[in-house]
């Protein structure tokens, strides 16, 4: 009797998300940003489920595309390290919406990486924001590694 293979798990392919027409992806230093793009706060959002859906799911690709932009998918990352989610816009939020508003990107960011997104994962998230006309902007950030 053999025992039954072992499913892999899905290793991102840049390829796919290259060709979403979605918003355009900068590269910036150690980064990336999205200009123009309003990151809506779904904290008190009242959608059709089906809208919800689609709009998740959509931010989900942009943070795969972020994270492809930023080059935080390749082996040469270290163990560690951190990622800083911008959020600008003319009026700002409050904390709790700050975060919420980032959970998709932030999934998809941490999918892209092949990582867990959570408290135990080698990725640490930090939330800013500031004003000025719409985008987001991440920034990838080397931690150091307490002994």
């Amino acid at each position: 009797m053999t025992t039954p293979k072992r499913k892999r798990a899905k290793v991102p392919d840049a390829r796919k998300y290259a060709a979403l027409p979605m918003c355009a992806v900068t590269k910036a230093p150690y980064g990336a940003s999205v200009p123009g793009y309003k990151l809506p706060s779904l904290a008190n959002a009242r959608l059709h489920w089906r809208a919800h859906a689609k709009l998740t799911s959509g931010q989900k690709h942009l943070g795969a595309r972020m994270a492809f932009a930023m080059d935080v998918g390749s082996a040469a990352r270290p163990i560690a390290f951190g990622i800083r989610l911008t959020r600008v816009g003319p009026r700002l939020l409050d904390e709790d919406n700050l975060a919420s508003a980032f959970k998709h990107i932030r999934d998809g960011i941490a999918w892209a990486c092949c990582v867990d997104d959570g408290p135990t994962g080698p990725i640490t998230w930090r939330y800013e924001q500031r004003k000025g006309p719409y985008a987001i902007e991440a920034r990838y950030e080397v931690r150091e590694c307490l002994t």
